[in-house]
């Protein structure tokens, strides 16, 4: 995630001409917590077995929930609820606090073990929702979700991110992004 947030990753050089000026880094870093919120010396990482790792939805968040305004939740699972990873955005956990934090499949973390170079970027791409940032085309990137299908173009073209660096598009569908317009 520091690699990604501080504009250090290997495929900024692939970044497409145009948004290259508009790429920068944040500034953000990110460590592991080396203090509980009991004042208690800790790695930042507790290790629970439990059958909510299993599935990863957001009741494995009531494992362990440290207070977020101190520190960012992360749960690395089994299986994220059939996904690589997911995050509420600030108004959603602010709303149901008890969901505030991250959760990201164990194969999406990191660059060894069960994970990739090319997949621990979905750690830093669901801490982007967690910061407030929507996805490009404005909804989820999962085909066929209940509360908004993704790569119509009738309906995300009109659907956009609110950051005005980036054109509509119409959303993820078999690893493509498609535009709406021409840049």
């Amino acid at each position: 995630m520091n690699k990604t947030f501080r504009k250090q990753s290997a495929d900024t050089a692939s970044i497409i001409a145009a948004f290259k000026p508009l790429h920068a880094d944040c500034d953000i870093e990110f460590r592991l917590a080396t203090l509980d919120p009991n004042g208690n010396c800790t790695s930042g990482i507790n290790r629970i077995a439990s059958p909510l790792t299993t599935t990863g939805d957001h009741a494995v968040k009531s494992l362990i929930h440290w207070d977020p305004s101190k520190y960012l939740n992360v749960y690395v699972v089994q299986n994220a609820a059939g996904l690589a990873g997911h995050a509420v955005w600030p108004a959603d956990a602010d709303s149901i606090p008890n969901w505030d934090g991250i959760v990201i499949s164990h194969d999406y973390v990191g660059s060894v073990g069960t994970s990739t170079p090319q997949r621990s970027v979905v750690l830093a791409h669901e801490c982007g929702h967690y910061l407030n940032l929507q996805h490009i085309w404005g909804g989820n990137n999962v085909p066929n979700f209940y509360y908004y299908p993704c790569a119509d173009p009738f309906k995300d073209c009109n659907i956009d991110d609110l950051v005005t660096d980036t054109p509509p598009t119409i959303g993820w569908q078999k690893l493509q992004f498609e535009r709406c317009i021409l840049w």
